[in-house]
């Protein structure tokens, strides 16, 4: 970016409780420019709006932070987004979880797109273009009040709608993945645009016995595709640059916040800024819910009425497809012969998925079905024991915020 070109048309303001219309010469009046109006506290079930400007204009940054950083009262605080003046939001999610933060858990990263600096608050560089106006709110859907503080920082300035798209944001959960089907990331868009990317956070079925979630393979369905999509991944942790399973990992585009296999929980992102993934007519992304486990982990699991099914046998570096012809007569019992010892099995399982994904598109809002209600957005308590936060409400007395 050239950022000595002259730019005389472009207005810039911030929005926050401060000046939250972003008006000229009117921010930091409270108690006498001292530090007047700094945070607010929501009352459970309170939308407060964030910024509400009419005209044409980009968002570039978004920074906010709150009183209690707990997982599940982040999952209940709901962010919106609404571009020229329309009633249904573009961008709808839990406001961890929009911040590149799978399943609501904090900690320090940067990548291309958001940070969190010391993991206690968050920050988007997302740009946001709109053409007649741009309203952005947030909504406490908790029991608890919660304190906010934020700005968003924003240019007045002309946007030509012949060639603008709007940035939309969709959350999708569920809970348990059905065996067998993909799940969605992103159901089909009609319409042209740019996928940017997402954030995915897994919450995995016990009963798989802590063994590896990630062979499913990431697939792109691309301007009429509907059974075989156009582009397909090999791996979760291929799909995020990495091989060979995976651990935590910050990198510009790709990245993993978190795996704790013991505990049964993982989350990792992958941004599409340098590697474009463009469509003119429509775009389906989904990941598959596949793990791999030797002949005796996975007869345990069936043993112990786990929901898996097998679809591919390695034998002594021999992989035999088993929903294809060549696997129709494979009999399990294969395995404890002394030539398929140390069998291992790629198999379907079912699994809790979350996610947030990202993209441009022609229209200033789509079809795509409303977030969630609140209670089918929380994290169970099992999963919660060792998230923890630390958050400075004030200086000289810190405090320890735990998930509840």
């Amino acid at each position: 970016m050239e950022y000595y070109y002259k730019k005389n048309n472009a207005k810039s303001r911030w929005a926050s409780f401060e000046n939250p219309l972003g008006e000229k010469g009117a921010a930091a009046k409270g108690n006498a420019g001292a530090k007047g109006n700094a945070c607010y506290e929501l009352d459970p079930g309170e939308t407060v709006e964030l910024l509400n400007v009419k005209g044409s204009g980009i968002i570039h940054r978004i920074w906010m932070t709150f009183s209690n950083l707990s997982a599940n009262e982040l999952r209940s605080m709901r962010l919106e987004c609404f571009w020229d003046q329309r009633e249904k939001p573009a961008v709808s999610a839990p406001v961890a979880d929009f911040f590149c933060c799978g399943l609501s858990y904090l900690s320090p990263f940067e990548n291309e797109l958001f940070s969190s600096p010391e993991g206690r608050s968050f920050n988007s560089f997302i740009k946001m273009p709109f053409v007649k106006g741009a309203r952005v709110e947030l909504t406490n859907e908790s029991d608890q009040k919660n304190t906010l503080f934020y700005d968003i920082a924003y240019t007045i300035e002309p946007i030509n709608p012949e060639n603008t798209l709007y940035f939309h944001a969709f959350w999708n959960r569920q809970n348990p993945t059905k065996l067998g089907k993909d799940y969605e990331v992103l159901p089909r868009v009609s319409g042209m645009g740019r996928y940017l990317g997402m954030n995915i956070g897994y919450l995995l079925n016990p009963s798989c016995l802590h063994t590896w979630f990630g062979e499913g393979e990431f697939k792109i369905y691309l301007d009429g595709d509907r059974q075989w999509p156009t582009m397909a991944g090999t791996g979760i942790e291929d799909f995020v640059g990495a091989g060979w399973g995976m651990k935590r990992f910050i990198n510009r585009t790709q990245g993993v916040l978190l795996y704790e296999p013991e505990n049964d929980r993982a989350a990792y992102y992958r941004l599409h800024t340098v590697d474009p993934i463009n469509f003119e007519e429509d775009i389906r992304v989904t990941v598959q819910q596949m793990g791999i486990a030797r002949y005796d982990t996975l007869m345990t699991m069936i043993r112990d009425g786990a929901q898996v099914k097998a679809v591919k046998a390695s034998v002594n570096g021999h992989d035999i497809s088993l929903l294809e012809p060549e696997g129709k007569d494979y009999s399990f019992a294969h395995a404890l012969t002394p030539e398929g010892l140390g069998t291992r099995y790629l198999f379907y399982r079912e699994d809790d998925c979350s996610s947030t994904a990202y993209f441009y598109y022609e229209k200033p809002e789509s079809t795509l079905p409303p977030l969630p209600e609140v209670s089918k957005r929380l994290i169970p308590e099992k999963y919660c024991g060792a998230f923890q936060q630390f958050v400075y409400i004030d200086p000289s007395e810190p405090r320890v915020i735990r998930c509840t």
